[in-house]
């Protein structure tokens, strides 16, 4: 399927009716008009309006017109598409009022076939998870959460830099609809005045050295108010609604994350990470400041930048100085003993965010 709005039957008369008219707001279009364009008798399109209806389209009707007033606030995959510019992302997209999480939704889609770009998107899930198995807030109607299927031709071993890809787009979708400042936390949160407003999970599927697909999902807080975070969350998190203190429009921000990520992600799997490191290093909230590290993957740093083998120091917490971000993605930080690469592990901000 093209995409469920919001866990409504689809009608894909409905959708056409709501393209026609839509492309004249506030006006009112004839019946016989919509009949010849549309094919359709009136009895078929009194029923596609219903359903426009259903799904919380505002359609004003009187003696053979129909006439469209807005949109609704909601993740409808009719949202999403409307006036995206991307080739490949966003093009095919699932759209869901509730389920317990989009991740393996999107990986049975992936595992089945479904073409790069195609988007599972929820206004709430019910078991929502961030990174290491964390549960992720997911109110209703209010944020955005979303697993995106990605088939990159590029090495298995390059893959883990899209977390921080996919959160640079993020930052940036941000700053473009709501003129925040934002910066990313390596290598997967987005965070605005030091507080977490959106978290990034990537998954990867591969056969040996060849990477079949990677599901990069995000978690978005929109429009929460500060009484939808519990007391434990509110002094980590915040949504862009509490932070630029107006409303901010879901779907636009959606279509915005697409758009920036379509062009970063085609950068990344045609250049490497190379030519997105200025950008991150922008962008970073953690370059010149004191971290700490666990469950840390590490590589060495001698010379020229090389990544041998990973070595895993899961029992011990390691600290030190962000220096830079290197041409992998690799965050290069100063122990006072030794330069380390960090592949992956959890980072804290040490005296700040946590």
């Amino acid at each position: 399927m093209h995409g469920a709005k919001a866990g409504n039957k689809r009608n894909e008369l409905a959708d056409r009716l709501l393209e026609t008219l839509r492309k004249k707001p506030g006006q009112r279009v004839k019946h016989n008009s919509l009949a010849r364009r549309l094919s359709a008798s009136e009895a078929e399109m009194a029923r596609a309006a219903e359903c426009l209806l259903d799904w919380g389209y505002i359609i004003r009707g009187g003696p053979g017109w129909y006439e469209f007033k807005c949109a609704p606030d909601a993740l409808l995959d009719t949202e999403i598409t409307f006036g995206l510019r991307t080739k490949r992302l966003g093009q095919q997209v699932h759209a869901y009022r509730k389920v317990k999480s989009t991740i393996p939704i999107a990986t049975s889609l992936a595992n089945a076939g479904a073409p790069e770009g195609t988007l599972v998107i929820a206004e709430e899930q019910s078991a929502g998870r961030g990174r290491l198995g964390r549960t992720w807030h997911s109110p209703p109607g209010v944020g955005a959460y979303l697993s995106l299927i990605l088939r990159p031709k590029v090495a298995a071993a390059d893959t883990p830099a899209l977390s921080i890809v996919a959160a640079i787009a993020l930052a940036e979708a941000v700053e473009k609809q709501t003129a925040l400042a934002a910066q990313v936390k390596w290598p997967n949160d987005v965070l605005v005045r030091g507080r977490k407003v959106a978290g990034i999970l990537t998954g990867m599927s591969a056969d040996g050295t060849r990477v079949c697909h990677v599901i990069v999902s995000a978690g978005l807080n929109i429009n929460q108010m500060r009484g939808d975070f519990s007391p434990e969350l509110s002094a980590k998190a915040a949504s862009l609604r509490m932070l630029a203190r107006r409303k901010v429009d879901r779907a636009a921000l959606v279509r915005a994350f697409l758009e920036i990520l379509e062009r970063r992600y085609t950068t990344f799997v045609r250049s490497g990470f190379s030519p997105l490191r200025k950008k991150a290093r922008a962008l970073s909230a953690l370059l010149g400041h004191q971290i700490s590290i666990t469950g840390a993957a590490t590589s060495g740093v001698s010379g020229a930048l090389r990544a041998p083998e990973a070595r895993w120091s899961k029992a011990k917490t390691i600290r030190g100085e962000v220096i830079d971000i290197d041409d992998c993605g690799r965050l290069l930080v100063n122990t006072g003993s030794d330069i380390i690469a960090l592949i992956a592990g959890e980072v804290t901000l040490e005296g700040n965010y946590p």
